[in-house]
């Protein structure tokens, strides 16, 4: 069986159940508990699926690499704005578990370290503050404002998927990485999409192409998987931020084609 460990937000955290088995439970407020490992019907498939919680740039998967691969402890701390953060970590499902390629999804080029008042207090090695935690009011007792977000270039970028290479122990040819989407077309539920956002992701989408040409990692258009900003296609997006049942069914088909 080939083990696919998947580094991501929520647009992959679910998958067609008639294409992908799903171990996952549901807690009492209805969410999805993950980590998950979804297996195709014939065994020759696994996905391990955001094995240490939701994340969007690439430092970030670096940090989250490290605690999945247990060189890193989580984040430890009794905050209950923290308590969503690792909670899968040193989960049975995934201690010990080997991978044979990593799929991340970077839809984002900005980074917030982490100051060293939250490293110490929070017990954390990483470089980053983890994504679920860049919302919490509680940042600002550690002097985290807006203006401690930094934008990573192309350089950066493929500076930091170099060392991810590295620290991955597989082959580049074993990293791949589905960029941002964006749709150009009008979709009636869904809002239109700022010409400044476009412009964002676009230039975000052109540099991790490069930078993954570069270094000879495979690069997913995610545009293209989705079939978005076509003619007569049933639109993927049930908003601007998540998948429908179509953008689900078309991510699931392209991967299993992608790792069959």
């Amino acid at each position: 069986m080939t083990n696919i460990a998947i580094f991501g937000s929520c647009r992959l955290g679910t998958w067609q159940e008639s294409i992908f088995s799903n171990n996952s439970k549901i807690n009492e407020f209805g969410d999805l508990i993950q980590p998950s490992i979804h297996k195709t019907n014939d065994n020759k498939l696994s996905l391990i699926v955001n094995p240490t919680g939701y994340s969007v740039s690439i430092l970030e998967h670096l940090d989250l690499l490290k605690v999945f691969q247990e060189k890193i402890k989580p984040i430890e701390t009794n905050h209950k704005a923290y308590r969503e953060i690792h909670k899968y970590s040193f989960n049975p499902l995934i201690v010990g578990m080997q991978y044979d390629a990593i799929l991340l999804e970077v839809c984002s080029r900005k980074v917030l370290f982490a100051p060293p008042k939250f490293a110490r207090e929070s017990a954390w090695e990483g470089e980053t503050i983890p994504y679920k935690l860049t919302k919490y009011e509680a940042l600002k007792d550690f002097g985290v404002t807006r203006l401690s977000y930094c934008q990573m270039d192309q350089k950066a970028i493929t500076k930091a998927l170099q060392e991810f290479v590295t620290e991955s122990g597989l082959p580049a040819n074993k990293i791949h990485i589905i960029g941002p989407y964006y749709y150009t077309q009008t979709y009636e539920h869904l809002d239109e999409l700022p010409h400044s956002v476009i412009g964002g992701r676009v230039s975000l989408h052109n540099d991790l192409s490069a930078s993954a040409s570069l270094l000879g990692i495979q690069y997913h258009n995610f545009n293209d998987i989705l079939q978005l900003n076509q003619e007569d296609v049933p639109c993927p997006l049930k908003s601007p931020f998540h998948l429908n049942g179509n953008g689900i069914s078309r991510l699931s088909e392209y991967i299993k084609a992608v790792f069959a």
